[in-house]
This record gives C-alpha cells, structure tokens and sequence, in this order.
C-alpha cells in the first residue's frame, strides 16, 4: 500500500516538474519563434488545450459562451461559473494536462509506439531521473528514422509548452485547489479513506509521470534547435 503523505508529495512534485518542463519548453521555442509565428506553428496545443477547458465546462455544466482557438490576441474559452460545487473550477482549470497527456497517449497508441514507463511515477529517486535518461535514448533510438515520431514529437511538443493552466486558470481555480489540499491533507492526516486516497493519488502522479517523459523528449529536441538558431543569428 502507498503512503498517503508520500503519494501527495509525489503528485506535488511530478505537477511542477511537469509545469518546469512547460516552462522551459515556452521559453525556448519563443526564442525560436517570434510573435504570431509561435501561436501558428505552436496551433495544435493551443487547440488541444482550448478544447480540453471545453470539454470541461460540458462535464462540469458550465454554460460555454464562446469559444476562440486562435485570435490576433489570445485564444481562451469564455464560460459561466460551473454546476458542479467546490471542484467545478478546478476540473476546467487543470483540465489541459489531463487532456493533452491523453491526446499523447492516443497518438502514440495510434502509431503503435510501446509506451515507456513513467520512470519518475511515485518515487523522486536518483534511480528513477536515470531509468527516464534511458528510456528517452531508447525511444528515441527505437524510433527516431521513421517519419512518424518527428510529426509526434512536433504535436507533443505543441500540447506540452501549453500544458500548464494561464494565470486566469489559476485565479478562476484558486479556491476550489485551495480547499481540496486542506481536504485531502486533513483526511489522510486522520487516516480516513487512506488506501483509496493513496492509490488515487498514485494513480494521477503515474499521469503525471508520461506527461514528463514526453515533456522531457520534446525537451531533447528543442535544446538543440535553439543552440542552432542562436549560432545562426
């Protein structure tokens, strides 16, 4: 059986290692890419994350006013407050990680890649960082001559850079996250429903997990197109 603590200390850590990764990514391809150009080539994880928020208001009966995938601006879907209490917010506002690991997941099924282990799920062991270094040269050494990964390494790139919720989402969202981290940590304090806490928890990190071992290909493979691009200019 899992640890309560440990297994929410791992979601905590696996959410912003993922949400570094992002942040990374965005800052190196908006080196590459200037201005409108980064939001045209970039379209794919604007439209997966759009739509994941999307998604989220149908599920969550929040009445979805308009919906704008690409804009001079700012894509971003305009919605009323949710029917659902407490977490409604929540769910819209992190709905893009859970919907954008899924669009990977999905292709990667579809191309009939064998899907890596999430080296970094549960635990944050030096073992695990080197099971994840292997497993990237592997998949890529696997991979890498067909035609097929560059397109799935360019959406995954795509969804990942816009994984991480805007501030909006943050703000919209902020009190839901706020109160289910003082539920979840005052129920595992007492040890109420632990086991099923724990495996849920595990569970979700485990997402987390192949969520960064993609993050972290799509890294591999920005690195060196930025070093490029500054060498060149």
């Amino acid at each position: 059986m899992v640890n309560g603590g440990s297994a929410l200390l791992d979601l905590f850590l696996s959410l912003f290692l993922l949400i570094g990764i992002s942040f990374a990514l965005s800052y190196f391809w908006t080196g590459i890419l200037a201005g409108r150009k980064f939001r045209i080539v970039l379209f794919p994880g604007i439209a997966v994350h759009e739509l994941s928020h999307a998604l989220a208001c149908l599920l969550t009966g929040a009445r979805i006013k308009k919906v704008k995938l690409f804009s001079a601006e700012k894509a971003h879907v305009a919605h009323e407050k949710p029917r659902l209490p407490l977490i409604g917010n929540f769910i819209i506002s992190f709905s893009p990680i859970i919907g954008g690991i899924a669009v990977i997941a999905l292709i990667s099924w579809g191309f009939g890649y064998d899907f890596p282990p999430a080296a970094l799920s549960y635990h944050f062991l030096p073992d695990s960082l080197f099971a994840l270094i292997g497993n990237l040269f592997r998949f890529f050494a696997d991979y890498y001559q067909n035609w097929q990964f560059w397109i799935f390494s360019y959406v995954s790139l795509s969804v990942i850079i816009f994984l991480v919720p805007s501030k909006q989402d943050l703000k919209n969202s902020f009190q839901s996250t706020l109160l289910g981290f003082v539920l979840l940590f005052l129920l595992l304090h007492f040890g109420v429903f632990n086991e099923p806490i724990s495996s849920f928890l595990s569970g979700l990190a485990g997402i987390l997990g192949v969520g960064i071992f993609f993050g972290s290909l799509a890294l591999a493979v920005t690195i060196p197109a930025y070093i490029v691009k500054k060498l060149i200019l």
